[in-house]
This record gives C-alpha cells, structure tokens and sequence, in this order.
C-alpha cells in the first residue's frame, strides 16, 4: 500500500501554497491558473502536500505532462519518492485517455535524470519555450 495519497489539485484550495514552491525554486514566471489544466494533481503524505503536476491532452496520441513542481520544505527523498507517484500516476491518468505517448518539457537537471530513471527518453536540448496568453 502506498504511502502517498493522489488527490485532484484545486486551485482555491491549493495554488498559494504552490505557487510558493514555484518561487522558492526560482521559477521567473510561474503559470497562473487560467492556464493551468483541468486535470491537475497534488501528492500527499501525513497531512502534507509534497509535489503537484498537470496533464494536458492533445487532439493526438500525445499526452503533455507540465508544471511539476515540488514542496522544498519535505525530506529530500520523500520528495523524490514522491515526485516518482506523481509522474507515474500523470502518466497512467494519460494512458486512461487513449494517449500513446507522454511527453514532458523541463528545465531542470536533476528532474531530466529522474526521468531517464523512469523510462523517458531525451529529445531535443537547448530549447527556449514561448508563451501567449490571450488578454
């Protein structure tokens, strides 16, 4: 039996605490929730909440994984332990959607090792991601 509690992210309920992560860890800009899927997720254990992740579908066989993110105040292993759940279970929520293929765009280093731990393969390197949101 898990340790770890999946539970359906909301923003009301959810997004400062977040979006204090996303600070903490340096993130210039991090996403608002208009932006955010409707098929978001927070792992938790003993009544805290450790990372958070989205899922977003595609009108193809292309399920997006985006805006992971970890609590920085946990043990680092938990963390890691749990940011493992959290990506499995987007993953299994993707394939639930009749997606063959799970994809991801990262920055940081130590999240790109973790996924070529869980059978991830690298594409391209280098690049720059562009956002518009309508006003």
């Amino acid at each position: 039996m898990s340790k770890f509690i999946l539970k359906t992210f909301e923003a009301e309920k959810h997004f400062t605490e977040v979006s204090t992560w996303w600070k903490f860890w340096r993130w210039t800009e991090h996403p608002t929730p208009v932006i955010l899927s409707d098929i978001g997720f927070i792992v938790e254990a003993e009544g805290v909440n450790i990372c958070a992740g989205w899922l977003y579908l595609t009108n193809s066989i292309i399920g997006s994984m985006e805006f992971l993110v970890s609590n920085p105040f946990v043990d680092r292993k938990l963390r890691s332990e749990a940011l493992d759940f959290l990506i499995n279970s987007i993953n299994h929520r993707s394939e639930q959607e009749g997606k063959l293929v799970f994809m991801t765009n990262i920055k940081n280093e130590a999240l790109a090792k973790k996924l070529l731990t869980l059978d991830f393969m690298a594409g391209d390197k280098g690049m720059q991601q562009f956002i518009r949101v309508k006003k």
